[in-house]
């Protein structure tokens, strides 16, 4: 996620793109049995984005999302719950033609 120049640099030093990186990079690889992540697209380039569905996938636990992000909700492959107002609603149309999700095992 980073290039070996900025190895080296002090983290307040990072822009906050470099900084959101180095926060997701230590996410996926800690052990831990929940994820809660805020908008982890915010702030991220494209590529990185699709990196960190990888990691998601790829990860144990479970993950809770909270995202604006229509893409990034689209490709999540893991069970989906949309709250509105605080309560259990249907699920966007690409969640429920099971285009998009596809649950877990």
């Amino acid at each position: 996620l980073f290039r070996p120049e900025d190895l080296d640099v002090p983290v307040a030093s990072l822009s906050v793109g470099q900084q959101r990186r180095l926060a997701l990079a230590r996410m996926v690889t800690r052990p831990a049995d929940l994820l809660v992540l805020d908008e982890p697209t915010n702030h991220i380039a494209l590529s990185l984005v699709e990196e960190l569905e990888q990691a998601l996938d790829r990860y144990p636990g479970a993950v809770v999302v909270v995202s604006h992000d229509r893409r990034f909700r689209a490709r999540f492959t893991g069970d989906v719950l949309e709250l509105r107002a605080g309560r259990p609603a249907a699920p966007e149309p690409a969640y429920a033609s099971g285009q998009a999700a596809v649950p877990r095992t």
